[in-house]
């Protein structure tokens, strides 16, 4: 898989966020425990290869990953703490062992881009600036309706961007916002980024978040070919790399 259609898996649950919290229900709990199943393999894998990587320096595949997966952690993890503040579901703490689990990942992968040469170390922190900006982008709207600012980078940046969005979707419709989001979305993670090595667990979180969240937004028209492209097993499924 693309990066460019994890970010999009992400902008479809940020669109379908508000929507699922309206119908909180058994569904949503069971994806939010599903999610953190997958969530905590995924890392323990992510945590065996940076101890190798420490030795062999050998890491930029496995930073590209984590720096781009964060958008899913942060939208999940702040989507199980906004249904906790709105129904009392009692999933925060999925979503916060998660997120503080991709944190250390985060951590370490970041004490290793310092080490790398700059030319290798150059696009991976532009990728890191552009994934926290998009991130604040993706969770605005649940900040600034439930204060949810532990997963936003910068919760006052999220809540303009919210604010944005609002006045977008009210002069133009969803629609139209939404189709703006994605177009800068695409131009900040084009397709000639390099694909995410193979990852069973990825993929399942991807395929869990299309699950729950595609069809409170599949009816947009700007997320009907993101929801078709994702249903295909051999889009969602990464391509087996080694890491470079």
């Amino acid at each position: 898989m693309k990066p460019r259609l994890l970010i999009e898996i992400a902008a479809l649950a940020a669109a379908g966020a508000e929507e699922a919290l309206a119908n909180s229900s058994d569904a949503l709990a069971a994806a939010a425990r599903d999610f953190w199943q997958h969530s905590r393999r995924l890392h323990a894998q992510w945590l065996r290869e940076l101890a190798a990587a420490e030795k062999s320096r050998d890491a930029e595949g496995l930073i590209r990953e984590v720096l781009t997966a964060e958008l899913l952690t942060r939208l999940w993890a702040a989507m199980t703490a906004a249904a906790d503040e709105s129904s009392g579901m009692g999933l925060a703490s999925l979503g916060r062992h998660v997120f503080h689990s991709h944190l250390e990942a985060r951590r370490r992968c970041l004490e290793l881009l310092i080490r790398l040469p700059h030319a290798a170390a150059q696009p991976l922190d532009v990728l890191r600036r552009r994934a926290e900006r998009w991130c604040d982008v993706l969770v605005g709207g649940l900040v600034r309706r439930y204060g949810v600012d532990e997963f936003a980078f910068d919760p006052r940046r999220a809540v303009d961007f919210a604010r944005d969005q609002r006045r977008v979707d009210a002069g133009s419709g969803p629609d139209t916002m939404w189709t703006l989001v994605l177009a800068g979305l695409r131009l900040s993670f084009p397709d000639s980024l390099p694909p995410l090595a193979d990852s069973a667990e990825l993929s399942a979180i991807a395929a869990c978040t299309v699950k729950t969240f595609g069809q409170c937004s599949e009816g947009r028209q700007p997320f009907a070919a993101i929801v078709r492209e994702a249903a295909r097993p051999e889009r969602i499924r990464f391509r087996t790399l080694r890491r470079p």
